[in-house]
């Protein structure tokens, strides 16, 4: 039986928030972005607050979202 993934398909591991980028140099021009981000946390805010009584939890904006495509191999 042979695998589906071979070496050159191998995903690699995920990287530590040490080799995570923190910005890449460029300002967004979107002007949607202010009323998204707004939106946003105030849609989270109440569920975070019953949640979180005591007022402790953080709210990140202008973050990077890492991701990659993973495949799944199934053994018949």
């Amino acid at each position: 039986m042979t695998s589906a993934i071979g070496p050159s398909t191998a995903l690699t591991p995920f990287p530590d928030h040490t080799q995570l980028p923190e910005s890449d140099g460029t300002f967004v021009k979107n002007w949607q972005e202010h009323p998204q981000r707004i939106l946003l946390t105030e849609s989270i805010t109440p569920v975070l607050k019953q949640l979180h009584h005591e007022g402790q939890y953080c709210i990140g904006q202008d973050l990077g979202i890492y991701w990659r495509l993973t495949s799944s191999t199934k053994k018949i």
